[in-house]
């Protein structure tokens, strides 16, 4: 019996030694591969890769070569040619581009990021986009402002884990962040590890903390096979973007680029009053037009949850010593005032971010005064031809 106990530990003892010794020689390979691997900075430019935004690799060399990061949202896929993916390089700011983000990532999902990768943004160009949309309350009765499938599938096991390990970042904000996390994702099958470990930080009492230390061998365990994945994919994507085309310098005449930008805007809005793109007037606006008469004049941007998320998005840039430019989106004011939501709203809440910035000491590009500019958005609420233009345009003042 004991000779057949011995042979099993035996064999499991060295299923263990030679399963770690294998993983440990391929993550090797991985390290040595990537850095004999150059990293093209098309994989920078795109838009809604998860393997990069969902990451750690991809966002650390992308960040290595000195790039303009820019975290933001759905408005960093528009398809407009001035959006900044076009136009860095040029010959007033020459850096490459880094678009970080998708629909649905908001404050907290951006939190999560630079907690994660705040060795790598010290000291460097970062660009953070805050939108008023994050801020209205799409469900009054949940107190939710956050499309929770979005913020789910943008979730990242592996950065949240990496957040979490920070020795920078105070308890008092991973809690929040575990807190809100465990609120959000709770019955999502894909994240159970995540929300268990979220649920018991969150509760820090004596039984949860006792359940965490036990725990922790299994996250570390985790944490490692996910680093190992997302390393494998992160040369992947290398690869395959390796021989992509060079983003040349752009030699920009911002004057001629302006005329270029209204010329667009016209060609592009013709149906409507609201100066949007037609196609998604048409689709979207003109259906339901009468019943978006006043829809918001309810609409409380001064209480909502993600005002929190975006002091606690703040809060975790000054403790970590990044320093963020804030691009505090403008609104489609025709739309605005037509649905009810106030000039005087909408400036009172411009009023309280910006403090909030100011107390913080970050620096922000304020653009209330952009929102009756026709062709400055494409739609509602996205950056159009002359918007995108205007930012590209005070991003090379601000960092040049």
């Amino acid at each position: 019996m004991r000779k057949k106990l011995f042979q099993v530990i035996s064999c499991l003892l060295i299923s263990i030694i030679l399963t770690g010794s294998i993983l440990f020689c391929y993550e090797k390979y991985l390290d040595s591969a990537q850095q004999k691997t150059t990293y093209n900075s098309a994989v920078g430019r795109t838009y809604g890769n998860s393997k990069k935004d969902k990451g750690i690799t991809l966002l650390q060399r992308g960040s290595n070569e000195d790039n303009l990061l820019i975290f933001g949202s759905s408005e960093l896929g528009s398809n407009v040619p001035q959006n900044p993916k076009n136009m860095f390089p040029n010959t007033e700011l020459n850096c490459n581009v880094n678009i970080i983000g998708d629909a649905y990532v908001q404050d907290l999902l951006n939190t999560i990021k630079v907690g994660a990768l705040s060795d790598s943004l010290k000291n460097k160009k970062i660009v953070v986009i805050v939108s008023i949309q994050w801020f209205m309350q799409w469900l009054p009765f949940l107190g939710n402002e956050i499309d929770v499938n979005g913020y789910n599938s943008n979730f990242s096991e592996l950065q949240f884990y990496r957040m979490m390990q920070n020795p920078n970042l105070s308890s008092d904000i991973k809690r929040y962040i575990c807190k809100r996390t465990f609120e959000l994702s709770k019955g999502e099958s894909s994240l159970e590890r995540s929300n268990i470990f979220s649920s018991l930080y969150s509760k820090n009492n004596f039984l949860s903390n006792s359940l965490l230390t036990v725990l922790n061998p299994y996250y570390s365990i985790r944490e490692n096979f996910l680093s190992l994945k997302d390393k494998h994919q992160g040369l992947e994507e290398m690869n395959k973007f390796q021989y992509a085309p060079i983003q040349k310098t752009k030699q920009i005449n911002w004057s001629e680029e302006e005329i270029e930008a209204q010329k667009m805007g016209q060609a592009a809005c013709t149906n409507n009053k609201f100066y949007i793109e037609d196609d998604y007037y048409s689709a979207n606006i003109k259906p339901q037009l009468d019943h978006l008469k006043n829809s918001n004049s309810n609409t409380n941007l001064l209480d909502s949850n993600e005002l929190k998320d975006y002091e606690i998005f703040l809060k975790a840039c000054k403790e970590l010593n990044i320093r963020p430019y804030i691009i505090f989106m403008p609104t489609n004011g025709f739309y605005y005032d037509y649905t009810g939501l106030s000039a005087e709203k909408r400036h009172a809440f411009y009023n309280l971010l910006e403090s909030k910035a100011d107390d913080y000491g970050f620096d922000y590009l304020d653009m209330r005064d952009k929102e009756y500019e026709p062709y400055f958005l494409k739609d509602i609420m996205h950056l159009g031809w002359k918007g995108w233009l205007y930012v590209d345009k005070k991003i090379v003042q601000y960092y040049s």
